[in-house]
């Protein structure tokens, strides 16, 4: 068993790697960036709508940092791009 979950993780991972080589070869490495933003944001909301969890003042206080410091690094990264070379 212990030998099939291994198996089940190394290809889910091989396979998500491939995705976001794929999303940076085709959009960019800013884009890719967004992508991987958003799935971290609403992997958390899901979490709380699938598991009913109390949403308390704190939970809202720490995703509204959490969302406004993924969008600040998503906004630098872009300005990056932007530069002259």
């Amino acid at each position: 068993e212990v030998v099939h979950w291994t198996a089940s993780f190394s290809t889910l991972g091989y396979a998500s790697t491939l995705f976001i080589l794929l999303l940076i070869k085709t959009f960019g490495a800013t884009n890719a960036e967004i992508v991987k933003s958003l799935r971290k944001i609403l992997s958390i909301i899901i979490s709380f709508v699938v598991f009913t969890k109390p949403f308390t003042q704190l939970h809202f206080i720490g995703f509204f940092l959490f969302a406004l410091s993924t969008f600040m690094g998503v906004q630098i990264k872009r300005n990056k791009n932007k530069l002259p070379k």
